[in-house]
């Protein structure tokens, strides 16, 4: 694990260690300008690296993610300077990763515009849909979500002319002669032998033609909790990188993907870290509901007792405790972060920096939804 920066509050045995190769961050001997993050009363200004599976790519444990319901504060009209000062918020936190999705989350233009003068500390990543070319409205958001769910729904995958488009769209929307990662969106059980077949060979040579530095496949979480897809692919090894949905109350990930993809050096990124059923007790005691629900022959899981044992044991709120769940999960290379908030994005840095949940409260979220694969908190 490398470590950027000095803790302040948080101390390790050796001062702060060199910046990694090829990458800028701020004077590693001067964390003052990432700021000040606390979690209560403790200060937090630690960054930690890790080595994307085999790609090579040093990615921070933390990334950017542009593309969940705020989209940086747009969907809430949010305008583009803020979203932009959000970026360079999370860059001067040392986060190196932002994630987003093509056309279909529309922030690369605000991206471009955000790292203009920071490409070469940045690690874009971003998906191509496998829908249908919806030609000559293709490069709208409305288009890219109708062929997105008409692809998902009829296990339709694009042929190679859409594909190169939709990346060289990407290029040309970033402003960049390469892209970092570059995954297929979403992909569902049924399109999985099809984006195998035609899509792997079409990534693998725009890989060797430079316009990519690794590719990864990504799940259609909320048609495929249980993870059928991303197993599968994994033991085909046919992709450099996952990305997967893990949460409190869905951890199925972890067994299924992230230790499998850790044994065959598969890149990891853990997506849903926190969704809308996490963000308040209310929210959360509904969801629990719901899978006491469907699980009738299970012993019921008490949300308030859940709740009270974290707050015996220090962890502030759901929030805090859903992003320091996620952070410290075996095999989970990167945790991606979405907000539309400055407020919310330094929170979410200092729990994602914080140590793993004490053991009695992960010890709790483990046994009460251990065994729970359809669930998404969202």
């Amino acid at each position: 694990m490398l470590f950027f920066g000095e803790a302040l509050g948080l101390r390790h045995d050796t001062a702060c260690r060199p910046p990694l190769a090829g990458l800028h961050y701020p004077d590693s001997t001067d964390c003052s300008n990432l700021g000040l993050l606390h979690i209560g009363e403790r200060p937090v200004t630690v960054l930690q690296y890790n080595f994307l599976g085999a790609t090579g790519i040093e990615v921070s444990v933390i990334g950017l993610g542009c593309s969940g319901a705020s989209r940086m504060g747009l969907a809430a009209g949010g305008t583009q300077s803020d979203a932009e000062r959000l970026i360079h918020m999370g860059l001067d936190f040392g986060i190196n990763v932002i994630d987003m999705s093509g056309v279909l989350s529309g922030t690369e233009p605000v991206v471009a515009r955000a790292i203009q003068s920071r490409r070469n500390s940045i690690v874009l990543s971003t998906k191509i849909i496998l829908g249908p070319l919806a030609w000559p409205f293709s490069e709208t958001r409305t288009a890219a979500r109708i062929s997105s769910w008409i692809g998902a729904a009829t296990s339709f995958v694009a042929g190679e002319g859409a594909l190169i488009r939709r990346v060289e769209n990407s290029l040309r929307l970033l402003g960049v002669e390469q892209i970092d990662i570059v995954s297929l969106h979403a992909v569902t059980p049924g399109q999985y032998p099809a984006a195998l077949q035609r899509c792997r060979p079409i990534l693998e040579r725009l890989k060797r033609d430079g316009k990519i530095r690794a590719f990864g496949i990504t799940e259609a979480f909320l048609r495929d909790p249980s993870h059928r897809m991303l197993s599968r692919a994994i033991g085909d090894g046919g992709f450099q990188t996952v990305m997967a949905g893990f949460n409190i109350l869905n951890s199925s990930a972890g067994p299924a993907v992230f230790l499998p993809a850790m044994r065959r050096e598969v890149g990891t990124i853990a997506m849903f870290a926190v969704r809308r059923m996490l963000k308040s007790p209310a929210l959360f005691k509904e969801a629990v509901t719901e899978i006491n629900r469907k699980r009738p022959d299970f012993p019921p899981i008490s949300a308030d007792g859940l709740l009270a044992l974290m707050a015996d044991h220090g962890v502030s709120g759901l929030t805090e405790a859903a992003h320091r769940y996620c952070r410290h999960e075996s095999g989970a290379d990167v945790v991606l972060t979405g907000t539309g908030d400055l407020q919310h994005l330094k929170q979410n840095v200092a729990a994602c920096l914080a140590p793993p949940l004490p053991e009695p409260v992960r010890s709790a979220f483990r046994e009460a939804f251990g065994s729970v694969d359809f669930a998404t908190a969202n």
